[in-house]
């Protein structure tokens, strides 16, 4: 490194170092007036900054963009009051506890604080894989409480955060609001067997009620389905126009460290009923957003529902319309997806805002309701074809950001399918993986045959025709168009098909999104969670622990992508083995190919003494360094995937092995093929009587037409009249 680049990088770390300083301990708060010079004041009697150590809410307007016009500050006289209980009551609806008596699919703990939900457990799916001595795992968090440690606030699943009065321009803050809290149901629904609990709040205006708002949770037994619904009554004389500001789902755990990120998104339906998936945020994307923010744009379509998840499970909350006629409800004012947390390397708070707007308003002393069905559950194809509902939602829709660009559906769909029929068959999801990568190569074998075959073929007949054609280019080196007419004639006296050197790729790339399909499946497939191998790997969606260490470490340079390492797991080493083998292996018919062709080439000059020494090919010798750098760094590439699911790696491991077998075995067939002179393509006589095909008559086609073109060039072919002799006959060369 030089001076001047040394100089360089001190300057802008001095520059960084003075920026951080400054922005940390000499930036000046933000002014306390909002744009029409109001002071800002608090919801209620509340002090600034709040209990929780957050900062007072501004105008929604300043936090939200809202359309409705810049709202004026939290007035003193506009409040809500709740529970006159100091702490927060939680109750408990439905059962996580895998039991026949227990008809619950699901455990929701409610809160009355900001009338949320702390958190929603799964009866069917554990936490982890049991201990040993262990009966039963936790059961699986589907949304838990997201804790910013900084600030000391914790946040909660579908918390009501305000209620916008968009006529007087006044938020009423419901963030710290203790809600009042009916007693819990349990013969609730059309059964009677269901679980329900009512919360519900007063908002006071100059001391007057003038908004009750109610919010009920229902937990219907043998269902997957939570049921909120809002009522909002209105007690003022006067006609109201008011938003209701709140949370979706969080607290989405990572399924894997590296494999998986947690999305919010939303479907979108247009006037024709066709249902489409916006974009999926993931965590990252929301925190660099502008503050920390991203609208979902409608355009002329509306939210159908909205939906958080990582790649196994997701919560998807549907708005039943008012009117069932317009398939979508025209209450939900806006959703906006967001981050909670200020750091950037966090998980689970990704998560969406909603506003509930009664359309209209509310007239003096009108009542307004609103219903949710919430899915909670795995992203299983059959859970959603066993609900009407999600079919006519269409929330498969959920799993669409967990795919590949590089497949199809129905591929994905096929290998699950696949998978499903083996694992019933043998009851080992381990053997089944192996299982299917062999029907899958038996399948494709021929393709794959077809695909080295093809290569083989474009290898030797580059090497045969190369003098040929570095002749014919010297001989019209000047006139591009004969060139081009010379050797199609060339191809075709000696019976290849040009577009064989495209065509022979073809199959190596059909087999390309088969592969990608496998991969996606074993990726995202819960049925895979959870499953044993054999012996240590109990665990096929997790990585494979043979000895766990005590802490972790990383490695330098290529930490960032392989993840800290905190135990040793065997099948990512086996993998970087086989990678190795496979290298080394190709490297050996690469040196026994060059072998014989350095015999045949020898024979050759014995033969003819006559014959030019070939000109070494410098891209020959390029492609052997980097087959030798390949073993090198095949095992840095392998170890990149150290902390990859073990059912994965089983697939990656499986595949290659059997890749080697199947590699010499087509390679051992394709040496007795051309042993016997089966491999090189036999000149052909045409028949004359044989009609000629579509592609021969648009080449021959296309040949007059660029001998007419030259011949109008004066028949130069391209080389002005300035550039050929005047005098004397040019003597005709031999083609070779």
């Amino acid at each position: 490194m030089d001076e001047q680049t040394k100089r360089l990088f001190l300057a802008s770390g001095l520059c960084l170092a003075v920026l951080l300083i400054w922005t940390r301990f000499f930036m000046p708060p933000p002014p306390p007036v909002d744009e029409s010079g109001n002071q800002t004041t608090t919801a209620s009697s509340r002090t600034s900054p709040l209990a929780d150590g957050r900062q007072d809410a501004t105008t929604q307007d300043a936090r939200d963009g809202s359309d409705n016009g810049p709202a004026s500050l939290i007035g003193p006289n506009t409040y809500a009051e709740g529970s006159d209980d100091a702490s927060p009551v939680t109750v408990l609806l439905g059962s996580d506890v895998p039991s026949e008596d227990n008809p619950f699919l699901m455990q929701v703990d409610v809160t009355s604080l900001q009338a949320a939900v702390r958190k929603i457990t799964l009866t069917q799916h554990r936490a982890r894989v049991a201990k040993k001595d262990e009966k039963t795992p936790p059961a699986y968090e589907l949304l838990r409480p997201v804790v910013d440690v900084k600030d000391n606030v914790t946040h909660h699943s579908f918390a009501v955060q305000s209620l916008n009065l968009l006529d007087a321009k006044k938020d009423v803050d419901l963030r710290d609001l203790n809600w009042r809290m009916g007693d819990v149901r349990r013969d609730a629904g059309d059964d009677g067997n269901a679980h329900q609990v009512a919360l519900s709040a007063t908002v006071y205006d100059d001391g007057l009620p003038i908004i009750e708002l109610t919010r009920t949770y229902t937990l219907p037994p043998q269902s997957r389905q939570l049921l909120v619904d809002w009522q909002v009554k209105s007690l003022s004389p006067k006609a109201l126009k008011l938003a209701i500001v709140e949370d979706g789902p969080m607290g989405f755990e990572q399924a894997d460290s590296r494999f998986d990120k947690p999305r919010v998104m939303t479907a979108l339906v247009d006037a024709d009923g066709d249902i489409d998936l916006s974009k999926a945020y993931i965590r990252s994307e929301l925190y660099k957003a502008e503050d920390h923010r991203a609208r979902f744009i409608e355009g002329d379509e509306h939210i159908l529902w909205s939906a958080v998840g990582n790649k196994y499970f997701t919560c998807i909350v549907y708005p039943v319309p008012s009117k069932p006629e317009t398939g979508y409800a025209d209450y939900l004012g806006r959703v906006v997806a967001k981050s909670q947390l200020p750091e950037e390397d966090v998980d689970g708070d990704a998560t969406f805002e909603q506003w509930i707007v009664p359309p209209g308003g509310l007239a003096a002393r009108q009542t307004f309701n609103a219903g949710f069905e919430i899915y909670c559950g795995a992203k299983r194809d059959k859970v959603f074809e066993s609900m009407p509902a999600a079919v006519a939602r269409n929330y498969t829709l959920v799993k669409s950001p967990d795919g590949s660009a590089c497949t199809f559906d129905a591929l994905a769909a096929l290998m699950r399918w696949l998978l499903a029929k083996v694992h019933g068959f043998l009851g080992n999801y381990g053997i089944a993986i192996i299982v299917l990568v062999i029907i899958v190569r038996t399948i494709l074998h021929p393709v794959t045959k077809k695909s080295q075959l093809n290569m083989l073929k474009m290898q030797k007949n580059s090497k045969r025709l190369q003098p040929k054609i570095k002749a014919l280019q010297k001989q019209y080196k000047n006139d591009k168009q004969k060139l081009q007419e010379e050797t199609m004639k060339l191809y075709r006296e000696e019976g290849i098909n040009p577009a064989s050197t495209v065509l022979g790729c073809l199959p190596m790339l059909l087999q390309t999104p088969v592969w990608i399909a496998l991969y996606t499946t074993l990726n995202t497939d819960v049925s895979i969670r959870h499953q044993p191998f054999f012996g240590y790997i109990r665990d096929l969606s997790s990585p494979d622990v043979l000895v766990d260490f005590a802490g972790s470490f990383t490695i330098p340079v290529i930490g960032a992508v392989m993840g800290p390492i905190s135990a040793l797991h065997l099948l990512p080493i086996l993998m970087s083995i086989v990678m190795i083998m496979q290298m080394k292996l190709s490297q050996k018919m690469a040196a026994a190919n060059k072998e014989k062709e350095e015999a045949d080439k020898l024979a050759s000059k014995t033969d003819d003494a006559t014959a030019e020494p070939e000109e070494e090919n410098p891209m020959a010798e390029a492609m052997e360094k980097n087959q030798k750098m390949m073993i090198y760094i095949m095992p840095i590439f392998g170890l990149m995937f150290y902390n990859m699911p073990s059912g994965l790696c089983l697939y990656i491991l499986s595949n290659s092995l059997l890749g080697m077998g199947e590699l010499q075995y087509i390679r051992k067939q394709l040496r007795e093929m051309e042993e016997r002179g089966e491999l090189m393509p036999k000149k052909k006589q045409r028949d004359p009587n044989k009609p000629k095909g579509k592609l021969a008559m648009f080449l021959e086609e296309a040949q007059k037409r660029a001998e007419e073109a030259r011949k109008a060039q004066g028949g130069g072919g391209g080389i002005s009249a300035k550039h050929m002799p005047s005098k004397g006959k040019r003597k005709k060369k031999p083609r070779f």
